[in-house]
């Protein structure tokens, strides 16, 4: 990680998938479970040095009940996680996975299945399964939500923007100066364009806030 982050990467993306060791076990992602501390735990020491960490999640394994939604987001906010894609698990044809939902008969052949997905949870109904995933979704990208979290990360936190680029302009005093009047100059010029073209005033409101540092939260450290 540290040779990453001299080569200039500023983020990975890793499958996470659940917080349910069990629904890890299921779908033998055993690696995420190794006694080497929690998810949260590990997902901080990536970002610790140097990486942000966007993660892949998944709703539906047969080891999920209603409470994994509640679940996945106290993680999510917990491990200062900004990008989070989740989705709802589906079968894909010729996968072991839709074979024995086949055999099961937990599987919607049809081609626009009902509510986004089909296979039939073992623990909840689809209806279920597809409300939680839109809360879990709206709950995570509700702005104050998603900017808490960015500022606990970047702000709080322990990453830095551009670490190669502020080495080099450590001992270039005239390209830091350059690129710090462009980067002001961008800035500008984008919160111009917010506050001209979101036609939502509580949300202009809520990113004028941040821009101006007046919500900037502590943030779980």
């Amino acid at each position: 990680m540290r040779l990453m982050v001299e080569a200039n990467f500023n983020g990975v993306f890793v499958g996470i998938e659940s917080t349910n060791e069990d629904a890890l076990r299921e779908t033998r992602k055993t690696q995420n479970i190794r006694r080497t501390g929690t998810l949260t735990d590990k997902v901080r020491r990536v970002q610790d040095a140097g990486l942000e960490v966007w993660a892949g999640m998944i709703l539906g394994f047969d080891n999920d009940t209603e409470d994994v939604f509640e679940t996945q987001r106290r993680f999510v906010e917990g491990a200062r996680i900004s990008t989070v894609m989740a989705g709802m698990l589906s079968a894909g044809p010729k996968t072991p996975l839709y074979t024995r939902l086949a055999k099961e008969g937990r599987l919607d052949p049809s081609d626009q299945p009902s509510h986004g997905t089909n296979l039939l949870p073992l623990q909840m109904s689809r209806e279920t399964l597809s409300r939680g995933y839109t809360g879990l979704m709206k709950d995570l990208y509700e702005p104050t939500a998603f900017f808490d979290r960015v500022d606990a990360l970047w702000l709080n936190g322990p990453l830095m923007a551009e670490p190669g680029w502020r080495r080099f302009a450590a001992t270039h005093p005239w390209a830091r100066m350059c690129k710090h009047a462009r980067s002001w100059f961008e800035a500008c010029v984008l919160v111009a364009r917010m506050m001209l073209l979101i036609g939502d005033r509580s949300l202009r409101k809520i990113y004028l806030r941040r821009v101006l540092g007046a919500d900037q939260q502590d943030g779980p450290q």
